[in-house]
């Protein structure tokens, strides 16, 4: 895969505007010169970057994940969570 495809894949992975994504573009570029661990790293990275930038620009997907949560886990997150098999 090369750098701009691999932008663009985590731009629809993550829904990131591509022009947050282009920004992220040189890092990728020598990633694919590095050696493998260092392009691990370094993607890692960029992914991890990505996943902060969605987050920063849909802070509601957080709540929305909790609320879910609470249903499907029946125990509220704002409070300390059940041990299996407990009670309390």
């Amino acid at each position: 895969m090369s750098p701009r495809e691999i932008i663009d894949s985590y731009c629809r992975q993550y829904a990131v505007p591509s022009d947050f994504g282009l920004r992220m573009l040189p890092l990728v570029e020598r990633a694919q010169e590095a050696t493998p661990g260092i392009r691990e790293r370094i993607l890692s990275l960029v992914q991890s970057t990505f996943e902060k930038e969605a987050g920063r620009q849909n802070p509601h997907c957080d709540q929305d994940l909790r609320a879910m949560a609470e249903v499907l886990h029946t125990w509220p997150l704002s409070r300390t969570p059940r041990r299996p098999g407990s009670d309390t």
